[in-house]
C-alpha cells in the first residue's frame, strides 16, 4: 500500500502542478478579456481548495500510522473535486462552442463532447490534467481499500 500511496501522491502532486499552470493561464487570460469589475466564477476557486484540502487529508494519511478514516475522507473530497473538475470541463466546451439549451444542448451530450474534445488532445495541458485526476483517483480508491497492501 505504500507503494500505491506514494503513486497516488505523486499523481497528485503532478495534477496540481499542472492545474497550477492552467490556473495562471486562465487568470490572465480572464484579466484580459474581462472588465475590471467582473470576477472569476467561484468554482474556479472551490476546485483548487478542495484538490489542497484532499491532498493535505492524503498526506495526513500518509504521514500518520494510515488511518481508514483519512483514506476515504481523502477520497471524498477528491471525488468532490472531480466533479467541479468536470464542471469546469463542460463549462469551458459550452463556452468555447456557444452550447446552451436554447441550441438543443444538453448537459450530459456537452460533457461528453468535452470528454471527447480533451482526451484527444486538443488542449494537451488540460488533457493531461484530466488524465492525472482520473490515475490519482483510482490510485487514492485502491489505497482505501487496502488493494496492494
Amino acid at each position: 500500500m505504500v507503494v500505491i500511496g506514494t503513486a497516488a501522491l505523486a499523481g497528485w502532486l503532478l495534477g496540481a502542478t499542472v492545474g497550477t499552470a492552467m490556473l495562471m493561464r486562465w487568470l490572465r487570460w480572464h484579466r484580459a478579456v474581462r472588465s475590471a469589475s467582473s470576477r472569476p466564477p467561484r468554482l474556479v476557486f472551490v476546485h483548487v481548495a478542495t484538490a489542497l484540502g484532499g491532498l493535505l487529508l492524503w498526506v495526513a494519511y500518509l504521514a500518520t500510522g494510515r488511518p481508514h478514516a483519512l483514506a476515504w475522507t481523502a477520497f471524498a473530497v477528491l471525488t468532490l473535486n472531480n466533479v467541479l473538475g468536470d464542471t469546469l470541463l463542460t463549462r469551458g466546451w459550452r463556452q468555447r462552442h456557444h452550447a446552451s439549451a436554447a441550441t438543443g444542448s444538453s448537459r450530459r451530450r456537452d460533457y461528453f463532447r468535452a470528454v471527447v474534445e480533451t482526451l484527444r488532445g486538443r488542449r494537451p495541458v488540460a488533457t493531461l490534467h484530466a488524465l492525472l485526476a482520473g490515475v490519482t483517483y483510482f490510485l487514492v480508491l485502491f489505497a482505501a481499500l487496502g488493494i496492494g497492501a
